[in-house]
């Protein structure tokens, strides 16, 4: 089974805290590995989110054309939006 973007949160969240409780740790170096966790679990969930979409035959209410949207044009188009 596939990690979850919470899930890999959840097991490197854990694991750090445990080492900044124990001093093998500071907390200015925990935040910094919080930061690295969090930019891969928003690129984790970006997959999983293109994986469950897959591509799909979109058919526009009112519009006599149908177009195909892959999971990326997808993801994209919706949490994307205004950001370069």
């Amino acid at each position: 089974m596939k990690q979850t973007a919470v899930g890999f949160l959840k097991k490197h969240i854990e694991n750090d805290a445990i080492a900044l409780y124990d001093g093998f740790m500071t907390f200015t170096e925990f935040m910094d590995k919080l930061d690295g966790y969090y930019n891969k679990a928003k690129e984790i969930e970006k997959q999983q989110i293109i994986e469950a979409h897959g591509s799909k035959l979109i058919s526009p209410k009112g519009l006599a054309s149908e177009y195909w949207v892959n999971g990326e044009e997808y993801y994209n188009k919706t949490f994307n939006k205004g950001q370069k």
